[in-house]
């Protein structure tokens, strides 16, 4: 059984990896902005790292939609703060 954390586990495509990894009994945590993690800053969003995290899946994103010209230069840093920098921080993060 491996302990996984799961970042964008609420919804989508985070939660149906969730759902498969319950079914193979491994132990989940979760990691989602909509239960207050934050995954561009993990440690003032959840503490530490689980003791022995196994698996890291950086599963989650944001999306703005509609078209380039009506985007603001601020939502598509937080795009790229979320989509880039997230994994990078979560990553660096879970190391130890």
């Amino acid at each position: 059984m491996a302990k996984v954390l799961v970042t964008g586990s609420n919804a989508g495509l985070g939660k149906a990896i969730v759902n498969a990894l319950l079914k193979h009994d491994h132990e989940v945590y979760h990691f989602d902005k909509k239960i207050g993690h934050d995954v561009r800053n993990p440690e003032d969003s959840y503490g530490p790292p689980p003791d022995r995290l196994d698996i890291l899946v950086n599963c989650a994103g944001i999306n703005i939609t509609g078209w380039l010209e009506d985007f603001s230069s601020a939502e598509w840093d937080e795009v790229l703060d979320v989509n880039a920098k997230g994994i990078f921080k979560m990553s660096q993060w879970a190391l130890p």
